[in-house]
């Protein structure tokens, strides 16, 4: 089996007259030039007012998450821990809020959490099974090395950005937004609903086109 692979391998670098990469990171990462590995907004009007109340909505979001893992004894793989919470809000304190982009790297965000980057990966993952933020995988060119052929590519920081009403289990993301509403409120800025989901944007092709039927029956349907 080893053998076969080998030798489609071998065939798909001639076809292409480029070798594959064997790295499954770097196949699953894009160039940090790529549209692809800048996925940010900004959210709201891209205020600093308004994104202290995401932010924030986001922290106390957690927290009782946090508090609600301990108090139940969850035992699912990502059970959230204390350093969780440090790590969210150190990588948010990275966001920039008139463009969206935020892109620490785990290095980074351990020193100035103060755990090591091994502790930084974990949280990372179990904050992303959560739904409170995500990420795209970058790379960048380097210069090659003697008797190598052309640049180099290696890993760079991630580019992180949300994705809170798909990723956020439907608890979570009511209590979520329910915070971001009173807090918008509070600082006097106006409320932007999240946008539904669309019909167009459904991937099963029958419940798409019943769907579309019946809209076309019911008038001013959405």
């Amino acid at each position: 089996m080893r053998d076969i692979r080998q030798l489609v391998s071998g065939f798909a670098d001639a076809m292409t007259g480029k070798p594959r990469s064997t790295d499954p990171v770097l196949r699953s990462s894009f160039d940090e030039n790529d549209h692809r590995a800048k996925p940010w907004r900004r959210l709201g009007e891209g205020s600093r007012k308004q994104w202290g109340v995401f932010k924030r909505a986001l922290q106390l979001t957690m927290k009782e998450l946090l508090v609600k893992h301990r108090r139940t004894k969850y035992r699912g793989s990502d059970r959230l821990q204390p350093c969780d919470l440090l790590v969210l809000s150190t990588g948010l304190d990275h966001f920039h809020h008139a463009t969206g982009e935020m892109f620490p790297s785990q290095l980074t965000i351990a020193e100035k959490a103060g755990v090591s980057r091994s502790h930084v990966n974990a949280s990372l993952h179990r904050l992303r099974a959560h739904g409170f933020l995500t990420w795209v995988r970058r790379t960048t060119k380097v210069d090659g090395a003697e008797g190598q052929r052309g640049p180099q590519r290696k890993q760079t920081s991630n580019a992180y950005h949300f994705d809170w009403r798909r990723q956020m289990g439907k608890i979570t993301w009511a209590r979520f937004w329910q915070l971001v509403e009173a807090g918008l409120k509070a600082v006097g800025t106006p409320i932007v609903a999240p946008k539904p989901k669309q019909l167009e944007d459904i991937g099963n092709y029958e419940l798409k086109n019943s769907l579309l039927r019946l809209r076309a029956m019911i008038p001013n349907a959405s």
